[in-house]
């Protein structure tokens, strides 16, 4: 798997999400569950795109 980039931000609020937090899902447009990660919100936030459609979704 690719390295994911890293996006900084300065927000207003501290999002505060553990691994524990986050539920890995199929693509919610073809039910894929290959997908290719593009960047990372907040540490673990994983914003991917979806290797059999190509939709990207968090």
């Amino acid at each position: 798997m690719q390295k994911a980039v890293t996006i900084n931000k300065t927000t207003p609020q501290q999002y505060d999400y553990t691994s524990e937090d986050v539920e890995y899902v199929n693509c919610p447009l073809c039910n894929g569950n290959r997908y290719r990660k593009i960047a990372t919100e907040w540490g673990v936030l994983g914003i991917v795109k979806c290797r059999d459609c190509g939709l990207i979704y968090v």
